[in-house]
């Protein structure tokens, strides 16, 4: 079924320290449609990739309204890149979340799909409220890959805080190992004493 929609607007909203957060919005021709979240890669944004441009219309195209976004500290989103951290990521998504049941959407339908860490996020969120389906894209289910690849910057990150990383900065909290780790298996401890 392919419907016409409006194209992608762009929105924002807060964090839970307060700072905007930026998102494209896209809404189909429809009453109350059912609303997919797409979430970023590590250090990624709501334009990481044209696959996201073309997935999130066509999403909209078959009548779900979609939101991408930035997370805190990249893309338009304010925020210091080097501050980011897996629970700061998935924070960023339970406040994305939260900002979609404002819209005129059925927030009782949410989806949400994740790419490389974002599925991560998805999974860490997935027992809030209206959270009926995820599409994990490439997830990164075991951090250890990255904690490896990071250790070796760990002296630099010590001396300045953080290390340059392509454009963007890659802060302490992403770097240490032993953090990164215990975050994410804490954090993935924690959803499953929940539910």
């Amino acid at each position: 079924m392919s419907n016409d929609h409006k194209g992608a607007q762009s929105v924002t909203f807060t964090n839970k320290a307060g700072l905007k957060l930026a998102g494209l919005l896209e809404l189909p021709d429809a009453e109350r449609p059912p609303i997919v979240i797409i979430s970023p890669v590590l250090r990624g944004d709501k334009q990481y990739s044209p696959i996201m441009d073309r997935a999130s219309r066509e999403l909209a195209q078959a009548g779900y309204a979609v939101l991408r976004y930035d997370v805190t500290g990249f893309g338009d989103s304010e925020g210091r890149s080097e501050d980011m951290t897996i629970t700061s990521q998935a924070e960023d998504l339970g406040q994305t979340i939260t900002y979609a049941r404002s819209l005129p959407v059925d927030s009782s339908r949410i989806g949400l799909i994740g790419f490389s860490i974002g599925s991560t996020c998805d999974i860490l969120n997935a027992n809030q409220d209206g959270v009926k389906a995820l599409a994990l894209w490439s997830p990164a289910l075991s951090h250890q890959s990255l904690a490896e690849r990071y250790a070796p910057r760990a002296a630099e990150v010590a001396a300045q805080g953080y290390f340059e990383s392509g454009a963007f900065l890659t802060g302490r909290h992403t770097v240490q190992e032993e953090l990164f780790l215990k975050n994410a298996q804490r954090l993935i401890l924690q959803t499953d004493l929940e539910n």
